[in-house]
């Protein structure tokens, strides 16, 4: 994320975190937990995800 954009690049990449996040994985980047945590909380992700995680059979 640059500043208040979301971009679609943001998009995919938080998509591809969510797949290991339920993991230890992550544990020593807190960094991309961070990014990840802040990325599911906007609204814009919200609005984009629910769109595509149904075709995708993905939930938060």
């Amino acid at each position: 994320m640059t500043g208040n954009d979301f971009l679609l690049v943001d998009l995919l990449f938080v998509t591809c975190l969510l797949y290991v996040h339920h993991t230890d994985l992550l544990e020593s980047y807190p960094n991309l937990t961070k990014y990840l945590q802040a990325a599911e909380n906007r609204t814009a992700f919200k609005k984009a995800f629910s769109r595509i995680s149904y075709h995708f059979g993905m939930v938060i």
